[in-house]
């Protein structure tokens, strides 16, 4: 599924614009549940320092693309966003 079949999203669910449009697990790789979940997950730098908590996520609604991540005492630009995983958020040192 791309960005332009997202009609609109919340907390507990995405809606898409058709029927047509959606995916089953086997149709693709990427990963899902609340284990691949960002929000709540560490951050860290690539060097290992440890910048706190995802608390949020602020994207570009026509793209789709990560323009920052909200943490609870600063926010990281996007563009630095390396990787996510079970354990945490990588993103690029300052």
């Amino acid at each position: 599924m791309t960005w332009n079949h997202i009609q609109a999203f919340g907390p507990d669910a995405i809606t898409v614009r058709s029927a047509d449009d959606f995916q089953t697990e086997d149709d693709t790789k990427t990963p899902t549940g609340k284990h691949h979940d960002p929000l709540g997950k560490r951050v860290l730098t690539e060097t290992g320092q440890d910048l706190g908590a995802v608390q949020d996520i602020e994207f570009d609604a026509t793209t789709g693309h990560i323009q920052r991540l909200i943490l609870g005492g600063q926010d990281v630009d996007g563009e630095r966003l390396l990787g996510a995983g079970s354990y945490g958020v990588i993103v690029a040192a300052p």
